[in-house]
């Protein structure tokens, strides 16, 4: 599915879900969430980050990691932000975060975080 826009983009051309989404001047560049606990080696591996493009390591810090809630909230509010004005708005979640997993290091150089 991924690729599926890019590959017959007729199919997205009259839904207005996706209005936000198919401009013609808009450059596509992946973004990902990770956690990986196994994978860890501070600053150079954080245990929580964010990835921009396909830049084999670009990992910047997050605070913690992402709930799905939280995830698709934030692709939401950020792709489809007309469509989420108007139905979800008022979208709450009463799940807890998960708990930090940024360490001192890391939270002293750039990162993400949310609240």
């Amino acid at each position: 599915m991924a690729g599926q826009y890019q590959n017959d983009p007729e199919l997205y051309e009259f839904e207005v879900l996706y209005a936000d989404v198919i401009r013609k001047d808009v450059v596509t560049t992946p973004i990902r969430f990770d956690f990986d606990e196994a994978a860890f080696h501070e600053v150079i591996h954080p245990k929580s980050h964010f990835t921009i493009g396909q830049y084999k390591n670009c990992r910047i810090p997050v605070l913690t990691a992402m709930t799905p809630f939280r995830f698709v909230n934030f692709v939401l509010r950020a792709f489809y932000n007309s469509t989420f004005q108007e139905y979800c708005s008022e979208w709450k979640s009463s799940a807890p975060d998960f708990p930090q997993s940024a360490t001192d290091l890391e939270r002293a150089d750039l990162h993400l975080a949310f609240s």
